[in-house]
């Protein structure tokens, strides 16, 4: 029985109070790995040391160590038992909508990715944030034109579908109509060869079928064509 929580003190330290971008970044990443080498156990036993760093590594000067920071938040979330997430939630989903709002594109990514997975993790906890969450998300899928905003534009499809089916179909169903229609102008526009976006849109598809079921049949042609 390792003393996990002993594994992770030096990168806690180093993460936020480092002089150096590239120390800090590197000390992120160290956190990062952590969770995932040694989930869920680190979370349960060190969620209350490692979450007040990860957030402030968030806000850190360095769009590097921001955008890393939201990709230690990934890691940390797929193994963290709901319970541990649930009481940073407040300050985690006002974190991530700084980050989105803050127009450095590699940060809006990452913060992109760690909000899915945070809701994916919450799951119906996540429907008090829906409201303010879903306008920002739609936003950057009407956004994001142009192949350097490919990406972006692919995790907020990502991020949409994971957010639906964390709140369920009756909370989704009201913008479900104007999600399916954007997604359906975007497939019509059709992807180049070395554009990820087509797998990112098939699987959203799929996310957005188990959110609406039945509701969903009449996207089928589009999603499927014959």
């Amino acid at each position: 029985n390792k003393d996990v929580a002993g594994a992770v003190a030096p990168c806690l330290g180093a993460a936020t109070n480092d002089p150096h971008p590239r120390v800090r970044w590197a000390a992120v990443n160290g956190i990062g790995q952590l969770c995932t080498d040694l989930g869920p156990k680190i979370q349960e036993k060190a969620h209350a040391q490692i979450l007040p760093v990860l957030l402030k590594a968030m806000e850190d000067s360095s769009h590097r160590v921001q955008s890393h920071a939201a990709a230690a938040m990934v890691n940390f979330s797929e193994g963290c038992p709901p319970e541990h997430m649930q009481p940073y939630l407040d300050a985690l989903m006002n974190k991530l909508l700084q980050m989105l709002q803050g127009g450095h594109r590699m940060v809006q990514e990452s913060a992109l990715t760690a909000l899915a997975s945070v809701a994916d993790n919450a799951q119906t906890a996540f429907a008090k944030y829906y409201s303010t969450v879903l306008p920002f998300l739609k936003q950057i899928l009407v956004g994001a034109a142009g192949k350097e905003h490919r990406m972006l534009r692919a995790k907020a499809m990502e991020c949409i579908s994971l957010v639906g089916m964390a709140v369920g179909k009756e909370q989704f169903a009201p913008d479900a109509r104007e999600v399916m229609d954007l997604l359906m102008q975007l497939q019509a526009g059709g992807f180049e060869d070395d554009d990820t976006t087509a797998s990112y849109m098939q699987q959203a598809w799929t996310r957005l079928c188990k959110c609406l079921g039945r509701d969903f049949i009449q996207y089928l042609q589009v999603v499927m064509p014959p």
